[in-house]
This record gives structure tokens, sequence and C-alpha cells, in this order.
């Protein structure tokens, strides 16, 4: 989305990855559409911004699931999916730890997502803006 005399900046590129409970089973022979379409799905909000963008790029079209649980805590999301109450898709780094405590299990089934941070045009030299910049760019970097 573009706006007149605003410009944005890359923070961070995230990936979220499809994280499923220990179980939880792929079979080869089965259309992975269907396989996904039919399981309870965890989401941080009823917009399902991710799982849309995540169903898009994978099935060329928009998910028509509801999801069974609306978690807005992407932790608790964490800890709900290790409960065996759905699958969902989380970020890389907040998996790592469950998953080699094998808690959990991905799917090699993901999505990227664009951090971005947007000021002022005007703005675009002002010290507190290029320091936030690269202050961000670093933790982001750290992770």
């Amino acid at each position: 989305m573009q706006i007149p005399g605003i410009e944005y900046t890359v923070i961070e590129e995230e990936e979220f990855v499809l994280t499923v409970p220990p179980s939880f089973e792929i079979k080869a022979s089965k259309d992975i559409e269907d396989v996904l379409y039919n399981q309870r799905w965890i989401s941080y909000g009823l917009e399902l911004p991710i799982i849309r963008r995540f169903w898009r790029q994978h099935f060329k079209k928009q998910p028509e699931i509801q999801p069974h649980h609306v978690i807005p805590n992407l932790q608790t999301v964490l800890k709900a999916i290790q409960h065996h109450m759905g699958i969902s898709l989380l970020p890389r780094y907040l998996v790592q730890e469950a998953l080699q405590e094998r808690k959990v299990k991905i799917e090699h089934l993901a999505v990227k997502n664009q951090i971005y941070l947007a000021y002022k045009l005007k703005h675009r030299d002002h010290p507190i803006i290029q320091k936030t910049i690269r202050s961000l760019k670093k933790e982001a970097s750290a992770n």
C-alpha cells in the first residue's frame, strides 16, 4: 500500500512455518489442501492474515476455513499446538525450542512476512528516524 508522503523501510523478513503437534502426519498420497482444510486451525485473529497469505501462495486461492480457536498471543498459540488443540502458522524463531524438545514439528510449507517501519518522507534524514532504523535492523539480525 502506498500513501503519498510516507516512506516504508523493510526492517525484517520473518518466515512463518506450518506448525503441528508431533503426531500430525500428511500422507503423501493425499491432497495437501484437503488435509489442511479439514484441520482445526488456531489463528491469532479472525482476519487470518498469515493463513490467507499462506493459502494464496500455496493453493492460489483464498482459504475457506474458519479458525477453530482464536488466540491473540503467538506464544499461547504454540502452547495450544503442543496440547494437540490444532495447527497454525508461527514464526520460525518462536518454534525453535519446542521443535528441539520434540513438542511440535513443522511441515515444509512456509510463507514469508515482511515487517516495515513507516515514517513521513520529510523526516527521512532525521537522526532519530535513522537511529531507530539501524537499531531495529540490528535487533532483527540478532534474532
